[in-house]
């Protein structure tokens, strides 16, 4: 009857160690887990919340930026399936801004290890999307939190707008709008 109870009392103890095994887990990835969701760019009017904005320095990407008097960056990444999903929106900015003057569009693409430039190039081409020049940097140096970007400079290296993230489709034309306009 004793060997029966400590039996008993032992397999309670392996129940009660597992479960505060599982408690303790929770408490330890629990505020990790929320304060990375709470990092993800989310839409504001389509602004990006964090990150760079309108009136920072154009980061440094070996963009000539006095070129033109606006540049637009697309920053997409091959890995990135709302950058593929956004592709019509893309083509269609890309097709509409081409009739701006003095706007040269470049497509930035973050790579942990650099590739060979034609396979981006071929991943731009399978999208659809044709720009006027192509760079690969290291992720995280365009300073966005998140893909797909669309970043516009100025000629004096300021940004004055950036929109992180999948465009709601009730915005695009907004955007374009946005990008289209010379003195905003």
């Amino acid at each position: 009857m004793i060997e029966n109870l400590s039996k008993k009392i032992e397999v309670c103890a392996h129940v009660g160690i597992i479960l505060m095994t599982f408690l303790v887990g929770y408490a330890v990835v629990r505020p990790n887990v929320a304060s990375e969701v709470k990092m993800r760019p989310a839409f504001n009017n389509i602004q990006a919340r964090r990150g760079l904005s309108a009136g920072d320095k154009a980061p440094t990407l070996g963009v000539d930026w006095k070129k033109t008097n606006r540049t637009l960056l697309l920053v997409i990444s091959s890995a990135c399936k709302p950058c593929k999903e956004g592709a019509p929106f893309f083509q269609r900015v890309i097709e509409e801004l081409r009739s701006v003057k003095d706007l040269r569009l470049v497509a930035v693409l973050p790579q942990i290890v650099p590739q060979d430039l034609a396979i981006d190039k071929k991943f731009l081409e399978e999208m659809g999307l044709t720009v006027d020049e192509v760079r690969q940097v290291a992720p995280g140096s365009v300073g966005v939190n998140g893909l797909p970007a669309l970043v516009l400079v100025d000629n004096t290296e300021t940004v004055k707008n950036v929109w992180v993230g999948r465009i709601p489709v009730d915005k695009e034309v907004e955007v374009i709008d946005a990008l289209k306009c010379v003195t905003c």
